[in-house]
């Protein structure tokens, strides 16, 4: 899936380790889209995404990122491409709804 709009994270919470990245409406875009993480065990992001991606990572860029945390075998979904942006998570969700910013 690919989002060609800006992303924000939005909320990250430690308590239940949820990633939260969304796009708002504007004056461009008659809807908001959220992207959650869930059970997030690392992430390589900045806090604006310009295009959103969403996707699992390749093998190698799995196993990269697994070593650079020391783990064996993580779930690694790429968010961005340019520049690479990864997150280590149990599951990713997305939703487009009409809603406002809360």
């Amino acid at each position: 899936m690919r989002f060609d709009r800006p992303f924000e994270v939005w909320v990250y919470a430690v308590g239940h380790r949820q990633l939260l990245l969304r796009s708002v409406k504007s004056d461009t875009w008659t809807t908001r889209v959220d992207v959650l993480y869930k059970d997030v065990q690392a992430m390589m992001l900045h806090p604006q995404i310009p295009r959103l991606v969403l996707e699992r990572a390749s093998k190698d860029e799995t196993r990269e990122f697994s070593a650079a945390l020391g783990r064996t075998e993580v779930d690694v979904y790429v968010v961005s491409r340019e520049p690479l942006l990864l997150v280590a998570a149990d599951g990713a969700f997305w939703c487009e709804d009409e809603g406002e910013l809360l």
